[in-house]
């Protein structure tokens, strides 16, 4: 028999009961009317969608606009290259355009005429020596939290470095149009021709790789090795007298203590 009262039998209705689903005072009107529906149909509604509050909008776009700002500070270097020393700035150009001398040479190419010379350091991780009649991207550093690693890419000319006797504590690559070499050392060479790229170890190690033959070298310190322009195989030799004294120049220069 139907209960008048809702058109459900007297069963249905005495179990909606014993759940408490029909109690006005236990039970909204929406609740009991989902319930209904639920024991009628043997399926439950999904609950409706909450509605994001302007409050909550508003928190999730702060909080996405601080991950952007980390993101960008984190890539930006915590530090600057700072000019040591520098021998007839006039025949020096930074991208292009005169150098004056004073203060460091903006990132980017570097040029130095035959007789020019110019030593910088990157904080107190790197000393360069950039000798004349060289082209040299200057790279602006590594991130302070991400991007850690800095390329020194060799046009022609000869670059000298070291870094002080200890890793700096980011990937230094120095890098030819014919090669490419990851530092694991501490002082090295690296210089282009119009025959060849060449890279020397003083002490420390260096992975150098080449382009286009898919062949990795580990050098060992007191070695050189020469990549060909015209296609030639590779070859590696100890270094000159001349690369030794020029080596052992910088490495005993060592690293400046900032604000020297």
């Amino acid at each position: 028999m139907n209960d008048e009262r809702n058109g459900m039998t007297r069963e249905e209705t005495a179990a909606l009961e014993a759940l408490s689903l029909l109690a006005p005072a236990r039970a909204e009107p929406e609740a009991r009317l989902r319930a209904r529906r639920a024991f009628l149909h043997g399926a439950e509604e999904a609950e409706p969608r909450r509605r994001r509050t302007p409050l909550t909008l508003w928190l999730g776009a702060l909080l996405g606009a601080a991950m952007v700002v980390l993101i960008l500070v984190g890539q930006l270097p915590s530090e600057s290259w700072r000019v040591l020393s520098s021998t007839a700035p006039e025949g020096i150009l930074a991208r292009g355009d005169a150098w004056s001398g004073e203060g460091a040479p903006p990132t980017g190419l570097i040029e130095t005429a035959v007789g020019s010379e110019l030593e910088l350091q990157w904080g107190e991780g790197l000393r360069l020596r950039i000798l004349g009649g060289s082209r040299v991207e200057l790279p602006r550093g590594p991130g302070r939290w991400l991007n850690r690693s800095m390329s020194l890419e060799v046009e022609a000319g000869e670059i000298f470095g070291t870094t002080g006797g200890a890793l700096p504590g980011y990937s230094v690559v120095l890098a030819t149009p014919e090669a490419q070499a990851t530092l694991t050392g501490t002082t090295f060479a690296a210089f282009r021709t119009d025959d060849y790229s060449c890279f020397c170890l003083y002490e420390g190690g260096l992975r150098v790789e080449i382009e286009g033959d898919g062949v990795t070298e580990h050098m060992d310190e007191g070695r050189r090795i020469f990549i060909y322009r015209d296609g030639r195989e590779y070859g590696m030799e100890p270094l000159s007298d001349m690369e030794v004294m020029k080596l052992q120049l910088i490495r005993d220069a060592g690293i400046e203590p900032a604000g020297d």
